[in-house]
């Protein structure tokens, strides 16, 4: 299932439950974008984990350094499951705050095309 999938479907379905609880509209929508976006990262961050360790890797290294198992496995070695989770609560701190500044950006611009579109624009 595709990251951007699960961005939505958590987006959509945590602003459901917050309407059900009467939260305010810009209160759902921030901290459902903030959540949406912190699953779909997390979904994918230990790939990028791995990606990041095969860029740093020396211009040199050879191919079979660079290679993913190599770097899963030697991650593995010295860092254990650790080794997958390397900058995680930073990265979901920062996926909190610019999801939820996306989608807020989002539903005020959709809100405003909204009220202000001509005759027979409005989606």
């Amino acid at each position: 299932i595709s990251s951007y999938g699960v961005y939505f479907l958590v987006y959509e379905e945590s602003k459901r439950f917050c309407e059900s609880r009467s939260v305010p509209v810009v209160a759902s929508t921030l901290a459902s974008g903030g959540l949406a976006g912190c699953f779909a990262l997390g979904m994918i961050h230990p790939v990028d984990v791995v990606k990041s360790r095969i860029q740093s890797l020396p211009v040199q290294a050879t191919a079979e350094e660079r290679s993913v198992m190599s770097v899963v496995s030697s991650g593995l070695r010295r860092e254990g499951a650790a080794f997958f989770l390397r900058g995680f609560s930073a990265a979901m701190q920062r996926a909190f705050v610019l999801n939820a500044a996306t989608f807020g950006g989002y539903e005020l611009a959709v809100a405003a095309w909204d009220t202000s579109a001509p005759r027979g624009w409005a989606a």
